[in-house]
């Protein structure tokens, strides 16, 4: 929504009128649109702040594995001989 309203914004669409209609403060809107304008670049990039949580979530995913191992094994060390 907050997208869709930003464009029809910049497209010249009156921003008292879509606040109205949409039932939001026009400051809002201005905001959204402030922030689109100055991160608008940003859209189309790939952060590499995307990519470190990819990589920290594999590691993280690696970490559980070694530790689903070591719980296994502790499990069978630790039940009694039947």
């Amino acid at each position: 929504m907050k997208w869709g309203l930003v464009v029809k914004i910049l497209q010249g669409e009156d921003q008292i009128q879509l606040a109205r209609q949409h039932d939001i403060h026009p400051t809002s809107l201005t905001g959204w649109k402030n922030y689109a304008l100055k991160n608008g670049e940003n859209i189309f990039t790939t952060s590499t702040s995307v990519k470190n949580l990819e990589k920290h979530n594999r590691d993280l995913e690696t970490l559980i594995g070694k530790k689903e191992v070591e719980i296994a094994v502790l499990k069978n060390f630790l039940t009694p001989l039947r």
